[in-house]
């Protein structure tokens, strides 16, 4: 063709077109490629006019099928409301396509204000694009499509349950098992679009980022549903809700009380401080009292350790003042005193069974661990080189572990079949990267499960309160005065 006399560049568009066409009858790829590329354009053209002129200046994220941004904007800021009100808006237009799929009559006046309703809301949700209303591909049966609308809705009260406690300012550190159950909707929210022929959608990507930000700030290590090879499971949904809302109260009170006690402690921090330095003054001193006064009515635990550590030091002072005597004796005569990380997790795994895998045969270390860490039954395990994860799961099956300290990196799948079989047997366990040293394992015991053991402890020591009360009941019910027995 002569140079001079270029194809004007419409005909040049269907020629083209036209060739890709007609080659994706042969080829699958390219047949894909053109659905992925008309899916593009309806998004780019979206609520767009004849007129509008040319594409805005957006692209689309690499790996992401759905979401586009602008060029020149930064990573937003997630907004879990955003996430919320996105969330519940899909979950609602996924039923909607199954209703208008099933209708006699996809026409009907009825959907026809449904339709418009929602597409009136989508306006004011960015980056929420109605794939399930415009998508190039059908949707598959209704089962999958139900399911993903359940997460949707399940994701949504995620966020909205971290939301709230946001805004009232008691995510400052967040709770550990509001980030485990975050985590659980997102990794749930990716299977079940992904089952309906999806790679992603962005309020996962949203609530994953979060997540991130708040366990790398925090330094909370959650060690579930963060990665693509510990998906969720979708099915689980509606005891994952039971679950979180039967926290959701729980976690506002614990919130409340977290930040009273922070003000509280940071106030006779201050004043304590300053009588140690230059002697009691009166306003101090009333200020201590009036501290201590408001914890008791608040309801906060008189041996609460931060608290103890910060009247000790006043004790000697109080004895020259009846009133600060007693007052401090309510925290200082009842309060243990303050445990290291060692001591901690012998008291929390007292008399329990531990499982060690590790793969040295180092007999110091397995006596260091079982003088100075264990106080019930440990066993070990050795493998060579990550292998033998038969050996770990013929002893979970047979050895009732309450905790498996693991030392030794295992390859993809034999990690995943650890997991799972740690998961059904309700065994926690905690990675060891640097060994079996006593002050090693209790620092990652308490910083991977700490707030687990602590909750397996305080409902142990209920139950058995609880159990104790029911045989004292029953005792004293079988007490039959002689006077009142016939015959």
């Amino acid at each position: 063709m002569d140079s001079k006399s270029p194809l004007p560049l419409d005909a040049a568009a269907r020629t083209l077109l036209g060739a890709l066409a007609h080659l994706s009858r042969e080829r699958r790829d390219v047949k894909e490629a053109l659905q992925s590329l008309h899916s593009w354009l309806g998004r780019q053209l979206d609520g767009a006019t004849e007129d509008s002129g040319a594409l805005r200046e957006k692209v689309v994220q690499p790996g992401d099928g759905r979401r586009v941004i602008t060029q020149e904007s930064e990573t937003p800021t997630v907004e879990l409301t955003l996430v919320q009100r996105r969330a519940r808006w899909k979950a609602a237009a996924l039923r909607f396509a199954v209703d208008r799929r099933a209708a006699d009559d996809p026409a009907d006046a009825a959907l026809a204000r449904i339709e418009e309703g929602l597409r009136k809301q989508r306006t004011e949700l960015p980056d929420c694009f109605p794939w399930m209303l415009d998508g190039p591909m059908p949707l598959p049966d209704d089962a999958p499509v139900h399911r993903a609308a359940e997460v949707y809705e399940a994701l949504a009260r995620t966020a909205e349950v971290a939301n709230n406690l946001d805004e009232a300012g008691f995510l400052d550190p967040p709770p550990p098992e509001l980030l485990y159950m975050l985590a659980e909707a997102q990794s749930m929210l990716l299977v079940a679009v992904r089952a309906l022929g999806l790679r992603g959608d962005s309020d996962q990507r949203d609530l994953f980022a979060w997540l991130k930000e708040q366990t790398t700030r925090h330094r909370i290590y959650v060690d579930r549903h963060m990665r693509l090879d510990d998906p969720a499971d979708p099915t689980l949904c509606s005891q994952l809700l039971e679950r979180l809302e039967e926290r959701a109260e729980t976690l506002m009170e614990r919130g409340k009380e977290r930040k009273a006690r922070a003000e509280l402690l940071s106030k006779l921090r201050y004043h304590v401080r300053r009588g140690l330095d230059g002697g009691l003054l009166d306003a101090d001193r009333e200020s201590i009292l009036q501290g201590l006064d408001r914890w008791r009515k608040e309801g906060l635990p008189h041996e609460d350790r931060e608290l103890v550590e910060i009247l000790a030091p006043l004790a000697s002072e109080a004895k020259k003042d009846t009133a600060l005597q007693q007052a401090l004796a309510l925290h200082l005569d009842q309060a243990e005193a303050p445990r290291q990380p060692l001591e901690e997790v012998r008291h929390l795994l007292e008399g329990q069974n531990i499982l060690c895998v590790t793969s040295s045969g180092d007999a110091r270390v397995r006596q260091e661990v079982a003088r100075d860490l264990v106080t019930g039954d440990v066993r070990w395990v050795e493998l060579a080189d990550g292998s033998g994860m038969e050996d770990i799961a013929s002893t979970l099956e047979t050895y009732e572990a309450a905790i498996v300290l693991l030392g030794v990196r295992l390859d993809g799948d034999a990690y995943n079949a650890f997991k799972d079989d740690c998961l059904e047997k309700g065994t926690l366990f905690v990675r060891l990267p640097d060994g079996f040293a006593p002050e090693h394992v209790a620092r990652q015991v308490i910083r991977q499960v700490g707030w687990r053991l602590r909750q397996r402890h305080e409902e142990g020591t209920q139950d058995a309160s609880a159990d104790s009360d029911a045989a004292n009941t029953t005792a004293a019910s079988a007490e039959v005065p002689a006077s009142s027995k016939k015959g």
